[in-house]
């Protein structure tokens, strides 16, 4: 997925069957860990250009997920 440097990015949870009880984002490049301010369900990539792995962990009321993919920023 590609996103402009600094974008906001609003996770949308379409299944509302259960109840957030934490959300967590990180990005990795070179094996450097940046962990991003979330608020809420929002959060700003990084500013720099490049590419990087995303790390999304939800901690919910029905058990925890962990989401992982690739982002270009441009």
């Amino acid at each position: 997925m590609y996103f402009i440097t600094g974008e906001k990015v609003d996770l949308l949870f379409e299944h509302a069957d259960f109840k957030t009880k934490g959300l967590s984002v990180s990005v990795w490049q070179n094996d450097k860990k940046y962990d991003l301010e979330v608020n809420k369900v929002s959060f700003y990539f990084p500013k720099e250009k490049g590419e990087y792995v995303i790390e999304v962990n939800l901690q919910t009321d029905r058990g925890n997920a962990q989401y992982i993919g690739n982002v270009v920023m441009k």
